[in-house]
């Protein structure tokens, strides 16, 4: 079986879903808007690091050019 990487607009498209869900019917999917809140920001804070580690290594290949 082969797994996949479910996407931050996936998770925002699911959380929609459960919002609709929460506006129809009530405050029993809480739980769920709420998970999916936190695997977002998750997934943010994920892809931040890896992107201001990548700006530090590229900085570094700078200054190790220029010297």
């Amino acid at each position: 079986m082969t797994r996949r990487t479910i996407t931050i607009a996936e998770l925002e498209e699911c959380q929609a879903y459960v919002a609709e869900l929460i506006v129809r019917f009530g405050d029993v999917y809480a739980p769920i808007f709420d998970r999916l809140e936190r695997e977002i920001s998750a997934l943010r804070a994920k892809d931040d690091v890896v992107s201001r580690a990548r700006r530090l290594l590229a900085a570094r290949q700078q200054e190790n050019a220029m010297a």
